[in-house]
């Protein structure tokens, strides 16, 4: 066979070679890649049951303070409440009685007044039925609110009024609405001047005198909606005899606060020297463990990074001397063997040749 067709045909051995030498590195590769990801794995779930273990053993003598602790505390908290509780009844009914003392001038002076006022307008010959708030603020109004507040409702009845009932009529026209606000207007203005005939008319000085008393009726009910506000707000409670309730709130509130700062000196005692020492007894239990997984990761980790030079080395190779003459696609073992088989019996003179010869053959 001529020289040129023995080279083609080495070439053809030798890429099947080193092909099959690149196909052992990656799978040396693989299998100690997957037994670094298993070591992993094993010291990750080290760590979990480690850190696992820690969390409840913690949690298990925490909770042995706290459940010696916490029966005692609910019963003070307890205590506490009912304490504080029959105090604030105590303190409020207290504060009802002094309301109802402290007010009770002012209105049995509001019955007076009211009881004066409808005598007075009784005498003069006007029915009682007027001695009301509406009453005096449309016929004896004062200030520019109460004279302002008669001047909208006669703006209501005359011009709001005839505009809904006129909206609600079918067949609107604009004299209807005329009509409307004509007729309230008149209506009220009668109105208005019977009501006055009946009663200032009649005696204008009993209205008046009577508006006087409603003004101070409003006058005391200002003075004890203020008096109640400041009673209730007063932070003064020694007239509601509150010493006794005050004294035993102290006491309860004072063991409790013993108890509670125990409680939490022993916590911190705990989480700044017991909880330490748990920690690193469990530790100290996993170390010989954990240290001996991450001792063979870290060799694990080493022949991967060793074989990965070593397969991109060959890769290398392969692809440079090989791949870009005999072509990607007919770099596979089974293809080299058949290219080799086609050389060796002379079917063919060159690699291009085997290839065509191999493609006629699919």
């Amino acid at each position: 066979m001529p020289e040129p067709e023995m080279t083609q045909l080495q070439l053809i051995k030798d890429a099947r070679n080193q092909l099959s030498l690149y196909e052992s590195i990656k799978d040396d590769y693989r299998k100690v890649n997957a037994e670094f990801k298993q070591q992993s794995k094993q010291l990750s779930d080290e760590n979990k049951a480690m850190e696992n273990d820690i969390a409840s053993a913690v949690r298990r003598e925490r909770s042995q303070i706290e459940k010696y602790y916490s029966g005692d505390l609910r019963r003070l908290e307890d205590d506490l409440k009912k304490a504080q509780s029959r105090k604030d009844k105590t303190r409020s009914k207290g504060v009802k009685k002094r309301i109802r003392t402290e007010t009770a001038p002012l209105k049995e002076e509001n019955e007076m007044l009211k009881e004066a006022g409808r005598s007075e307008l009784r005498d003069a010959g006007i029915s009682p039925v007027f001695n009301t708030p509406a009453f005096y603020r449309l016929f004896s109004p004062k200030g520019i609110l109460e004279i302002v507040t008669v001047i909208l409702l006669f703006l209501i009845i005359g011009a709001v009024l005839p505009a809904c009932i006129y909206f609600l009529i079918p067949e609107r026209k604009l004299y209807y609405l005329v009509i409307l606000c004509a007729a309230l207007i008149a209506l009220q203005i009668v109105l208005y001047i019977c009501i006055h005939k009946a009663t200032k008319g009649r005696n204008q000085g009993a209205v008046l005198h009577a508006r006087k008393n409603y003004d101070l009726i409003r006058a005391n009910k200002r003075k004890i909606k203020a008096l109640t506000r400041a009673i209730e707000t007063d932070t003064d409670e020694s007239m509601y005899k509150l010493g006794d309730l005050n004294e035993t709130l102290s006491r309860v509130q004072g063991n409790y606060d013993r108890l509670r700062a125990e409680y939490e000196a022993k916590i911190e005692d705990f989480e700044m020297n017991r909880q330490p020492a748990i920690e690193a007894d469990i530790r100290d239990s996993y170390n010989e463990r954990i240290q001996s997984a991450e001792e063979s990761m870290a060799q694990l980790k080493a022949q991967c990074e060793q074989m990965k030079l070593r397969m991109d080395k060959e890769a290398e190779i392969l692809s440079s001397n090989y791949t870009s003459v005999i072509g990607k696609r007919f770099m596979k073992e089974e293809t080299l063997m058949r290219l080799e088989e086609i050389l060796g019996e002379h079917e063919a003179e060159s690699i291009e040749e085997a290839i065509e010869v191999l493609k006629s053959r699919k």
